[in-house]
């Protein structure tokens, strides 16, 4: 996803491959951050995924530095967009440039800002949000079992003029799932900060009024500036710090925005670090009290020799049935990646093979834990928008065929009630 932030540095991911007809592909990840302005209103995009003859890789939050909470590893700083030769050029979030040989190498490239966080997706189904349908079913060599869906959620990280916290959530009508984003490593920024500095009671007040309304306030983890597998973070003690947060706060959960491509791509301990982290997650946000969702972006679940075996398949097969539910980025993976019913839904290019919705729950993972994630306008990411009557027919597609998971969107307040409104369609009428 992006970020954009008024106090906060706004960062992309991208990742980019090119594979030969026999080689294995040659990636390179690099990263960027960007500083917004005080201005009242802040834009997002994120990376860049130029797909020619290779494929391009790009995340879709971004995190935040912030003023009071420790500032985020630097980012580098990039050019206007990632320069294709032979070998297509990405930006990642903030993340060191090791070059690998069958792996990443590492470069730089501009993003301008971008939320998840480029910026940038449990619990057990009695934590299931509100909307039409229902679905508790089981697949995949993980086990897991998805909650009631469907889940309409929208992240919110940009700062809006006369806002002290989340909006009313008379604005929010038609979405049932609310992202505060992001919770770092270091502390909260942006909106996570915004809800931190509340007074209890004005916090509890808000949350009253959401949970009456049927929405779930969460927080949203880490972001496209923040490689925690790469900087070394334990994942135990991230996971207890973060838990801890959100009992403090009184959310209804979190979601994990892991943007490490670093780690992903090169095979250095991402997974086995999912892992540690989610069971230990759950462990302190007990499944039937605590959302816990993961927003990977698409082209991780393709199971092909960059990923090792599919890298998110892995964390589904490991870990699944900890997780609610998939928040998956499908945009910032290429111009035409993903932004037609048919690359969506069932047959995605060979730029990232197998990894439209039904094709990843051909893998085994579960069809309704795959939550189809967007931009609301062109300009909240670099690539993937899908106007939203296009979308609206892809989504009543999806569950003439049996999908019943949900939309998430990328970001508050372009992502407005005319905008859900118009997605959830005939399929989920508001």
């Amino acid at each position: 996803m992006f970020f954009s932030f008024s106090r906060i540095v706004s960062a992309a991911a991208v990742v980019a491959c090119a594979s030969s007809a026999l080689a294995a592909p040659i990636c390179s990840v690099s990263s960027s951050g960007v500083r917004t302005g005080s201005s009242n209103s802040t834009s997002s995009t994120s990376g860049i995924a130029n797909v020619g003859s290779l494929p391009t890789f790009t995340s879709s939050f971004a995190t935040p530095t912030l003023t009071s909470t420790p500032v985020v590893s630097s980012a580098p700083a990039v050019s206007s967009t990632p320069v294709v030769s032979s070998v297509p050029v990405v930006s990642s979030p903030a993340v060191s440039t090791p070059v690998i040989s069958s792996a990443p190498a590492v470069s730089s490239t501009p993003i301008s800002s971008a939320p998840v966080p480029t910026t940038t997706s449990g619990s057990g189904s009695s934590n299931s949000t509100s909307g039409s349908g229902s679905s508790n079913s089981t697949s995949g060599s993980g086990g897991s079992t998805s909650s009631s869906g469907p889940h309409f959620l929208v992240y919110s990280d940009a700062w809006v003029s006369g806002e002290n916290g989340p909006p009313n959530v008379s604005e929010i009508n038609g979405y049932n799932v609310f992202a505060l984003s992001f919770l770092l490593a270091s502390g909260s920024v942006d909106q996570a900060q915004e809800w931190e500095e509340l007074d209890a009671s004005t916090r509890a007040s808000i949350k009253s009024q959401y949970n009456a309304a049927g929405v779930k306030l969460i927080v949203s983890a880490f972001g496209s500036t923040e490689a925690p597998t790469s900087s070394g973070d334990d994942p135990v003690n991230t996971a207890n710090t973060m838990a801890a947060w959100v009992k403090q706060y009184d959310l209804d959960g979190i979601d994990i925005d892991y943007e490490d491509f670093d780690a992903i791509n090169s095979g250095n301990g991402a997974v086995d670090w999912l892992v540690k982290f989610t069971t230990q997650l759950r462990s302190q946000l007990p499944s039937g009290q605590y959302i816990i969702t993961h927003a990977p972006v698409a082209p991780w679940f393709s199971n092909n020799a960059q990923f090792q075996g599919g890298a998110y398949l892995q964390v589904d097969q490991q870990v699944g049935s900890m997780i609610d539910w998939y928040n998956v980025q499908f945009y910032n993976q290429g111009a035409s990646e993903y932004t037609d019913c048919t690359g969506l839904l069932t047959q995605s290019s060979s730029t990232w093979p197998k990894t439209s919705v039904f094709e990843i729950a051909a893998a085994g993972v579960d069809l309704n834990k795959l939550v189809i994630g967007k931009p609301a306008t062109a300009s909240d990411a670099t690539n993937g928008y899908m106007d939203p009557a296009t979308l609206a027919t892809c989504v009543d597609q999806a569950k003439g065929k049996g999908w019943n998971a949900g939309v998430m969107v990328w970001e508050f307040p372009s992502a407005s009630q005319s905008w859900i409104s118009t997605v959830r369609g005939s399929a989920y009428p508001v």
